[in-house]
């Protein structure tokens, strides 16, 4: 039978990373890149890009995580680690290039007439998601698709909470002004 391994409690474990612990570091990285890839894609648009953050993400985090002074959750610092990359990286290229778009993913589906309406849907509304400005699109994935709190986000962010709570409105505003005209097109497909 297979040994399973038992994650430390979070004070273990940041103190085992500090100290330089290999298996613990792989725990966390275990336990969290797969939640900060998700949100790393959904902000940078791209796979890519996201990829090339998340690793410069867990090297900061690594390399940094004796700074972690326990005034959050560790997940609420690994997110703004991570979020603040990712913010980085879009200011560096200066340009949001690249993102998923619904053509380019279609060569990886099969003909129009036969996809699946809520795939379609989906690949839309990630598609409007990616052309937000980037400070709503920040807070709209942390928020309605990851689940933190505004409170959270304005940590993470370095924002006030009631400007998460407006990029949030102006955020969930735009993607409705930007999916309606497709509405009919989505009603008149699920028929």
């Amino acid at each position: 039978m297979k040994e399973q391994r038992q994650i430390p409690d979070e004070q273990t474990l940041i103190e085992r990373c500090v100290s330089g612990d290999r298996l613990s570091m792989k725990l966390l990285y275990d336990e969290y890149s797969g939640r900060v890839f998700s949100t790393l894609i959904r902000i940078l648009g791209n796979r890519e890009d996201a990829e090339d953050a998340l690793q410069e993400t867990f090297v900061k985090i690594f390399k940094h995580i004796g700074s972690f002074e326990g005034k959050s959750k560790l997940s609420t610092w690994l997110y703004r680690v991570a979020t603040t990359t990712a913010i980085d990286m879009m200011r560096r290229r200066k340009k949001h290039e690249g993102h998923l778009d619904v053509e380019e993913m279609s060569e990886y589906l099969p003909d129009a007439r036969n996809r699946d309406p809520q795939i379609m849907c989906s690949m839309l509304l990630e598609e409007k998601i990616g052309e937000l400005p980037d400070g709503y699109r920040e807070v709209f994935v942390l928020y309605a698709l990851d689940g933190f709190k505004h409170h959270e986000i304005a940590g993470m962010l370095g924002i006030s909470e009631g400007t998460s709570r407006s990029h949030f409105y102006h955020a969930r505003a735009n993607l409705r002004k930007m999916l309606l005209p497709y509405l009919e097109v989505i009603r008149y497909g699920m028929q």
